[in-house]
C-alpha cells in the first residue's frame, strides 16, 4: 500500500484543480486499490491503481475507459442520461502514469 506521500505524488502528476486536502480509501475492491481523493476545488476525484498481474494491456483498458467515458458523456449532452464522470489527463496527456512499474489510472471527476 502506498503511502499519503506517494499517492498525493502519483496525484500531482495528473492536471486536476484545486489542492489535495486528503486521499482516502474508496470501498474494497479484490482486483484494484481505489482512492478518493478530495480537492479544495470544484471537484473531487477517484484515483484506481490497476493490478496489472490482471489487466495487463494498460493501453487498452484505457482505451475501453475512454470510449466508454466519450458515450456517456455524448448521452448526458444529448439530454439522455443525469449522471456521468469525465476524465483527467497525466499531465502527458494519457489517462494514467506508471510509478515503481504499477498503473495509476485517470480519476473520474464530479463523483456520483
Amino acid at each position: 500500500m502506498k503511502t499519503q506521500q506517494e499517492l498525493a505524488a502519483i496525484v500531482s502528476q495528473f492536471q486536476i484543480n484545486g489542492t489535495v486536502q486528503e486521499i482516502k480509501p474508496l470501498g474494497n475492491g479484490l482486483i484494484n486499490d481505489t482512492f478518493k481523493v478530495k480537492t479544495d476545488g470544484p471537484e473531487d476525484y477517484v484515483l484506481q491503481r490497476v493490478n496489472n498481474a490482471i489487466f495487463q494491456d494498460v493501453d487498452l483498458l484505457q482505451s475501453n475507459i475512454e470510449a466508454v467515458t466519450r458515450h456517456i458523456r455524448g448521452k448526458l449532452e444529448a439530454g439522455m442520461a443525469n449522471a456521468g464522470a469525465s476524465l483527467k489527463s497525466f499531465e502527458f496527456g494519457q489517462g494514467y502514469c506508471i510509478p515503481d512499474d504499477t498503473p495509476f489510472v485517470q480519476k473520474l471527476m464530479d463523483v456520483f
